[in-house]
């Protein structure tokens, strides 16, 4: 997938503590459910169309030709299909909100 630009309210950043948090809510349908939040830096870019985001289970793969190369591993299995990114434009940051899979579904 790839990053949006224009995201504008996002919480103040407190440094690298929060590239990855873990926020516990409830989903669309009412029923609990936990995600991984991450903030990554990108001072270099104006824009996010360069962005290419890719996620698998257990990795993300970010990737901006000849300036970025990331591959995060993940502490737990994400619900690729429902993973969400952003760009602001002026904190030049990326947000990526990844939904977690269920324990007892992600441990078989």
């Amino acid at each position: 997938f790839q990053a949006e630009d224009g995201i504008r309210d996002q919480p103040r950043s407190r440094g690298l503590g929060d590239v990855y948090k873990r926020q516990d809510g409830y989903n669309a349908n009412g029923k609990e459910s936990s995600a991984m939040v991450f903030k990554i830096n990108l001072p270099l870019l104006i824009h996010g169309h360069s962005i290419v985001l890719e996620c698998s289970e257990d990795q993300l793969y970010l990737s901006v030709t000849n300036i970025y190369a990331l591959v995060l591993y993940l502490p737990c299995f994400a619900k690729k299909h429902e993973a969400r990114a952003g760009f602001d434009c002026i904190k030049r940051c990326l947000y990526v909100y990844l939904p977690i899979e269920q324990e007892e579904k992600a441990l078989k």
